[in-house]
């Protein structure tokens, strides 16, 4: 049964996803803040801060590319679930 409600389900939650690593970069750029981690989302806010404009092009960059990458990877993995549409 639960096969079946898996199989169901899951072109429903692919996409979503993409949404959910997005939201993991979002809230690892807090983290990284508030914990005082070295990281991508760190560096990138000191650089809006400090007004370093080249370090926060590429960090935000980075992270756009990461959301798509992830996105893509949604679309592809329901693609063969949901078939050509």
């Amino acid at each position: 049964i639960a096969r079946h409600a898996v199989h169901r389900c899951l072109p429903a939650l692919l996409p979503n996803l993409g949404l959910f690593a997005v939201g993991l970069t979002g809230g690892a750029v807090a983290v990284e803040q508030i914990f005082d981690i070295p990281g991508l989302g760190r560096t990138t806010l000191q650089a809006a801060l400090a007004q370093d404009l080249p370090v926060l092009q590429a960090g935000t960059l980075v992270l756009v590319l990461l959301g798509a990458a992830a996105s893509l990877a949604a679309r592809l993995a329901a693609r063969p679930l949901t078939g050509p549409a």
